[in-house]
């Protein structure tokens, strides 16, 4: 459980939780009422990771390193840990806003995508690119069981 932390100004990202490479061994992860701003690269990132909360967070101007390089919160599979399913990761009520983040919310294209994926009951502002990227093709949004949005401004 990663929660009720403020984190400022860190560089790369702000919360990363990996299992890329280690064959599914990092499941059942909480990441929640954290507040993320400010910060290099990704505000939280799940790499690999299995059944995932991300919950109740506030992430604001990430990807300060390289503005429209990076996002709010990205769910992949793959980095430089290796590479593993992001499998079952919930992404609810929370806030992603700012000017220099990429997308809000990415579930990246890299294979194998992520899958039985949750994004619902989040305020995601729109970013330099737009407001949520979807495994970089549209077919693959077969993969996500369920995206509501309460806003997308």
């Amino acid at each position: 459980v990663i929660a009720d932390n403020l984190i400022d100004g860190f560089t790369p990202h702000g919360i990363l939780v990996s299992d890329s490479g280690q064959g599914g061994l990092c499941r059942d992860n909480v990441v929640q009422n954290n507040r993320i701003r400010n910060v290099g690269v990704t505000g939280i990132l799940i790499l690999g990771a299995k059944d995932t909360l991300v919950q109740s967070n506030e992430v604001s101007d990430g990807s300060q390193d390289s503005p429209d390089a990076a996002n709010g919160i990205t769910v992949t599979a793959s980095g430089s840990f290796g590479t593993e399913v992001a499998d079952g990761t919930a992404v609810l009520n929370n806030r992603v806003h700012g000017s220099s983040h990429r997308f809000a919310c990415s579930l990246n294209s890299t294979s194998p995508v992520p899958t039985n994926t949750v994004l619902r009951g989040n305020d995601l502002r729109t970013g330099t690119s737009g407001v949520v990227e979807i495994a970089g093709e549209m077919m693959l949004c077969s993969r996500v069981r369920e995206v509501r949005f309460i806003s997308n401004r």
